[in-house]
């Protein structure tokens, strides 16, 4: 493993050869209701890196898609997209960005899709479990209405986790509640028939037609110590199944809202409501799957023999996972472009600009090794901050005492930090026997807390 040093630049992404290449008109009319969605959230959230309102957009396509889109190419395929908004709080505007997407699927009366924001791998679960739907008194009518569409619809679901930072930290910790998600995420991406498991507490719990589109956000400080050159994260698999969206670096935009309220038009969310109304009156494994046209295999193929060519006068082995799965990611773009115009088979547009955006997002993979491994972290260091806020996440519910012990600050500076946490209403204290513990404002019923302004 080379030492990392201020003369680490990282491994740039190389240009894809002549064959492989397609002329970027071929894609212009790909996804005509993608192209309105980033136009309209460039407008509402100017300071937003542009490469995250185009991987948002493609975030509501998968979620919405559930795993009623399926490919039959060699075998059969879904539409599930992992992607994670990476960039430094506050400058690049990730949350805002989000916010948008949650207003158009809300519009569209799709939310009910998504799981809680901040759970836990054995929540996850249970949520997504026949058993949650069959027992579960407290669905509202709405969310019960909207999944008699979808036969065995609990088990395919949208996430949005805006603290994945914290949640990828945690998971590297074999001992904490978050640690089953290392192994969760990638077999869910892999949408097998059936997932199950038992534990003496629940029993057995089964997934039927598991599916999950997740968006999450984080930082370059985030990805420091588990992403570093030769790290398990490059090379079993997990970050491989990632998009990984950042802006270069030092890449920043500030610009001016527009006046007036923000309105989701009504062609951008009674489409996405058309849509999912017509994926639900199939039976999940029983829909008529997506063919490739002829074109497109080759366009496919062509493809993959490029990035594989590429890949083997790559110094690095830690991209052997992320270019194996290209293809698929372009494929499973293409798909819901496909899906959502109401084609039967992926047609060339589709294809291309997908191609397109999966190298945007080849490129982007590149700019987060170079970042994540300059100067071994030093220009990402965690602040004081978020050391405490990630102590409060992963310890859960923990004492002062045991935040001192996790976070390696003093006495004196754990409690300054946790009193303007209590003072912003992010962070809340609570009486615990005879001593007291801090958990997340987000985390508490809303029963319990009117306002759960984020940490």
């Amino acid at each position: 493993m080379p030492n990392y040093t201020s003369e680490f630049k990282g491994v740039p992404a190389p240009d894809l050869p002549e064959e492989a290449r397609l002329d970027p008109n071929l894609g212009l009319d790909g996804c005509p209701w993608l192209d309105e969605y980033i136009e309209f959230s460039r407008k509402w959230s100017p300071d937003s890196y542009d490469g995250y309102h185009e991987s948002i957009g493609l975030w509501i396509l998968s979620a919405v898609a559930g795993r009623r889109v399926p490919i039959l190419f060699g075998k059969v395929r879904y539409t599930s997209l992992y992607i994670l908004l990476i960039g430094r709080t506050t400058l690049q505007a990730k949350s805002s960005a989000v916010d948008i997407a949650k207003q158009v699927m809300l519009k569209a009366h799709v939310d009910f899709l998504l799981l809680p924001e901040d759970i836990t791998p054995q929540r996850m679960i249970m949520e997504m479990s026949v058993k949650y739907y069959e027992s579960s008194t407290g669905l509202s009518e709405e969310f019960r209405n909207n999944a008699k569409l979808m036969p065995a619809f609990g088990g395919q679901r949208g996430w949005y986790y805006d603290e994945f930072g914290a949640n990828l930290q945690a998971m590297m910790r074999s001992d904490g509640p978050y640690a089953d998600f290392s192994r969760l995420l990638r077999i869910l991406d892999d949408t097998p028939s059936v997932y199950s498991r038992s534990t003496l507490i629940r029993g057995n719990e089964e997934i039927k037609k598991p599916y999950l589109a997740l968006l999450g956000c984080l930082t370059p400080a985030d990805l420091v110590q588990v992403a570093k050159v030769g790290g398990r994260l490059w090379r079993d698999g997990y970050l491989a199944r990632m998009v990984l969206v950042i802006p270069p670096e030092g890449l920043f935009k500030d610009e001016r809202f527009p006046d007036g309220e923000m309105i989701i038009p009504e062609s951008l969310w009674r489409p996405i409501r058309e849509w999912h109304e017509s994926l639900g009156s199939f039976v999940p494994g029983c829909e008529p799957s997506l063919a490739l046209d002829p074109e497109v295999k080759d366009a496919y193929y062509y493809y993959r023999s490029a990035l594989l060519k590429l890949l083997s006068k790559i110094s690095t082995p830690d991209f052997d996972g992320n270019y194996g799965r290209f293809p698929e990611k372009a494929l499973r773009v293409a798909a819901l472009f496909a899906s959502k115009d109401g084609n039967s088979s992926i047609k060339m547009k589709n294809w291309a600009k997908a191609q397109g955006i999966v190298e945007r997002w080849r490129r982007n993979l590149h700019e987060t090794y170079r970042q994540v491994n300059q100067e071994n972290g030093k220009q990402n260091s965690l602040t004081s901050r978020d050391k405490v806020k990630r102590a409060i996440i992963e310890k859960v519910n923990p004492t002062k005492r045991e935040i001192e012990q996790f976070t390696g600050l003093s006495a004196a500076e754990v409690k300054q930090i946790i009193d303007k946490l209590i003072a912003e209403g992010s962070v809340k204290e609570i009486k615990s026997g005879k001593t007291n513990r801090y958990v997340r404002t987000s985390q508490i019923p809303k029963t319990e807390v009117s306002d759960e302004p984020e940490m």
